[in-house]
Formats: structure tokens, sequence, C-alpha cells
């Protein structure tokens, strides 16, 4: 009885092993096809995007340390404007970056500076309250981990936008 009552519901929830082969024969082997010998390893194309996405991370980390040292001054002599301060320039960088090192992985530059503009205001303000968060004690340790999650979440959410 209870078999009969699911026969005709198609399972979502589980992952059927042929669908995800089919996935990635249709989306991944195909973009690769070109760059790639059949048998050959996947390694040069992780080490590209490794080389890739290490010099975006030191230029944005350079950048920041530099804009942070530059108004270094105002967060000590405006005592309560300087923390807002550092939540507003912080959150800027913080939205910028975590948002290009996901995606310069995958796409081309120009791609992510679209998607920045057309999500600007959402990532800013993303930004902004995980630079919040990362003032607080204890709770900061666990923000590298959140703010990951988070701007996953917004570019997964896209993708699936996209799609449908």
């Amino acid at each position: 009885m209870l078999n009969q009552m699911y026969e005709d519901v198609p399972s979502s929830i589980m992952l059927d092993k042929a669908i995800l082969i089919q996935l990635v024969n249709q989306n991944v082997i195909p973009r690769f096809l070109n760059t790639f010998i059949k048998g050959q390893s996947l390694l040069p194309f992780f080490y590209i995007c490794y080389k890739i996405c290490s010099k975006v991370s030191i230029f944005c980390a350079l950048r920041t340390i530099f804009i942070n040292i530059l108004i270094l001054p105002l967060y000590f002599f405006i005592p309560i404007g300087g923390l807002f301060i550092f939540i507003f320039v912080n959150g800027y960088f913080i939205s910028k970056e975590f948002l290009g090192n996901f995606l310069i992985q995958f796409h081309k530059k120009n791609y992510v500076d679209n998607f920045y503009s057309k999500r600007s205001a959402e990532l800013y303000f993303l930004g902004c309250v995980i630079a919040f968060l990362y003032t607080i004690p204890l709770i900061n340790f666990f923000i590298p981990f959140i703010s990951n999650v988070l701007f996953s979440n917004i570019i997964l959410e896209n993708k699936t936008q996209i799609k449908n």
C-alpha cells in the first residue's frame, strides 16, 4: 500500500547517478574537450584557476591594506564615526573580494564586473553586515565560513535564475 502511494511521484530529492553523469557529459566535458586531450589530467585547469585566483586575491588584499592604512587616522580621531567608516569602507571591499574570488574561477573579468554592477546594492549591504560582524568578539571566528556560504548562495541563486 505504501509503495503504491509513492509510485507516481518522481524522486526529486535523491540524486540519480545517471542524471549526474548526463549533466557532467553535457556541461563539463564539452567545455574542456578542446583544451584537454582525452585521458589527460585536469590538473592544468585547476592550476590555471589557482593562479588567476591568487593574482586577484593578492591585488585585492594589497588594495584593501593600502586604503585602510590611508584612513587609519580617521579610525582614531573620529571615535564613533570611525566604526561606521570601518564598516562602510570594508563592506565595499568584502563584497568585491568575496564575489571576485568566487566568480573569477569560472568567468571572465567583464562578467564579474557586470554581475557586481547588477547586484551592487545587495552585495554592498551584505559586505557591510559581514564587516560589522567582524567587530564582534568570538563571533568573528565564524564569519569567514558564514560569508562564504552567503556569497556562494547569491552566486548559485543567480545561476538558477539564468537557467529558468
